[in-house]
This record gives C-alpha cells, sequence and structure tokens, in this order.
C-alpha cells in the first residue's frame, strides 16, 4: 500500500520476501481442476485488492509466475479472465408441504424422498417438501391385570 500525492491509497498484492513464487506445478499428479482454481482464485484476488493503477503490474507478476510453474499460456489466459458476475434470481418463497410417511428404514426412506422431491420439483416449482417420518405403534400386552371389583 503507498499514499498517492492526492491522499487515497494505492493497493497492491502483498508478497512477504520469503514469497518465492512457488504454485502447483502445471505437470503435477494433481487434478485438473485443482490448476484451474488455483489461477482464477489468484487473479480473482488481485483483482479484489489491486486498484486500477497498480492492477496490471500484479496480473503480470501473477501472469509470469504461473508461467515459471510450468502453465501454458493459453491455459492461464482461458482462466485468468474475468468471469461475469452472478445475478441473483428473485424468486418467490417456496411453500413448505408437510407429507407423513410411514418408516420403512434408511434405504427405502431415503429413496421415497428423493423419488418425491424429484417429481414435486419437476411439476411444482413453489413447494418445498417437508418429510414426518411415523412407525407404526406396536400393540404391547397389558402388564397389569383387570382392577378387581372389591378396589372401587
Amino acid at each position: 500500500m503507498e499514499r498517492r500525492v492526492d491522499g487515497s491509497l494505492a493497493r497492491s498484492t502483498y508478497h512477504k520476501k520469503t514469497w518465492s513464487g512457488q504454485y502447483l506445478h502445471f505437470k503435477s499428479f494433481a487434478p485438473i481442476a485443482y490448476k484451474r482454481g488455483l489461477v482464477r482464485t489468484l487473479f480473482d484476488r488481485a483483482r479484489q485488492i489491486a486498484t486500477n493503477d497498480k492492477i496490471d503490474k500484479d496480473t503480470t507478476v501473477l501472469y509470469e509466475t504461473l508461467l515459471d510453474n510450468g502453465y501454458p499460456a493459453k491455459f492461464v489466459d482461458k482462466y485468468a479472465r474475468q468471469r461475469g458476475e452472478k445475478h441473483a434470481l428473485l424468486t418467490v418463497p417456496r411453500k413448505s408441504v408437510f407429507l407423513c410417511l410411514l418408516y420403512k428404514g434408511d434405504d427405502v426412506s431415503i429413496l421415497i424422498k428423493r423419488r418425491l422431491n424429484a417429481a414435486v420439483n419437476r411439476t411444482y416449482h413453489a413447494a418445498k417438501l417437508v418429510f414426518i417420518e411415523q412407525s407404526n405403534r406396536v400393540p404391547m400386552p397389558l402388564r397389569k391385570g383387570p382392577i378387581p371389583a372389591a378396589a372401587n
């Protein structure tokens, strides 16, 4: 961070003196999703932190560092691009619909819930299923005998 002549602050990403520029090498035995995520995260971080006058320097340093770590230029260019903003969809709140089911065990219960949710979500977008599971009461034999007539 440095102060400009007009008194405002110019920000850029900070690296400690011990920073070596070593990241996950492109040819390392790691999923490609990790490598995509690394490039996206580093460039997103630079865009969030750096001010407009410092962003070019930060992205150039980052680009060269990734090339030194074996990343192809085309790969870095593709995943360093700024992604479009996600717009929040304004939706109507979903209404809870309570459904009482007999409990038939975990496997059966999960299967039934999944199928019912899929069917309801395809048809009624404004409904949210809430399941209430019950089991039948097991009849218990009477432990006590009948009340004697003399006790009344």
